[in-house]
């Protein structure tokens, strides 16, 4: 009996999917490369340290009165978001790596970040300077509009610039047209990927923040013993909220990595490949 082998063609893959198996290959990167969890730490540590070290020098040195100018905003805006891509650009050079099938050591991840360094000064000051510009709108309902609609902009067309600069020595222009680029073949995936992962992270945070003012609404009124028992579930519930804040930090970043990997030219159809093709089926007659 002869038999003849029949390929059948494939089925487009919907969004969905695509978005389910993206979503597990971020998350798959982050448990292979655990060590990246150390980054936002650090970068969360410094954050914490500058913020606390600023708040005390202008409240002692009464600077201006103690009025708040828009040019102090400005500068702590500018060294947040300074130390936030710097973070995300670090993680994104340890994990490239490991997407392609090779890793590097979180050594070589921060050197190759510090030689970005005229990056991450360009775009936080851009992004600082955008910022200032879309909260300054006047208080009106017209204005606010048009400062909501204009941070959507900004959101979504900025949304591939860290895995822009990192995979490609551009200029911070030219990481702006990529990742509008990207963001014209990805936007679905973003969008229920996004969803899905707010829908779950939200209310737990939110429960987290219940419970912890649960807390200490019952602490005046509770016995020595009850109070450490409430301390030490409150500092329990405290390093789940900062955990749950990094991995946020660190899936977002990863899936990023994955979504802009898959629209390159040179690397994208091999990536796709591994993540989303899967075995074509034969038949025998």
């Amino acid at each position: 009996m002869d038999t003849q082998q029949t390929n059948h063609p494939e089925k487009p893959i919907g969004v969905f999917r695509r978005s389910v198996t993206f979503a597990k290959k971020s998350i798959s990167l982050l448990v292979q490369d655990y060590r990246v969890m150390y980054i936002p730490l650090l970068f969360g540590i410094i954050t914490s340290l500058f913020m606390a070290g600023f708040l005390l020098f202008y409240i002692f040195s009464n600077i201006n009165n103690g009025k708040i100018s828009s040019g102090t905003i400005l500068f702590v805006w500018f060294m947040v978001v300074f130390f936030s891509t710097s973070a995300r650009i670090a993680v994104t050079l340890s994990l490239r790596p490991r997407l392609l099938g090779s890793s590097i050591s979180l050594k070589e991840s921060f050197i190759k970040m510090m030689k970005k360094t005229d990056f991450i000064f360009g775009w936080s000051f851009v992004s600082s300077a955008v910022g200032m510009l879309l909260v300054a709108f006047p208080f009106d309902s017209y204005s606010l509009f048009t400062s909501m609609i204009l941070s959507v902009y900004w959101m979504f067309g900025t949304y591939f610039i860290i895995p822009s600069i990192v995979e490609e020595e551009i200029s911070l222009a030219s990481a702006f047209s990529n990742s509008v680029e990207a963001l014209k073949r990805s936007w679905k995936e973003i969008i229920v990927v996004n969803f899905a992962f707010r829908l779950i992270v939200v209310p737990v945070f939110l429960l987290f923040l219940y419970l912890i003012a649960v807390l200490f609404y019952s602490l005046p009124a509770a016995p020595l013993a009850l109070e450490i028992l409430i301390f030490i579930i409150t500092v329990v519930i405290l390093l789940l909220m900062v955990t749950l804040m990094v991995f946020s930090m660190l899936f977002r970043t990863s899936l990023d990595l994955v979504l802009y990997t898959l629209n390159r030219k040179e690397e994208g159809g091999h990536i796709a490949e591994i993540i989303l093709k899967k075995p074509r089926k034969t038949k025998l007659l």
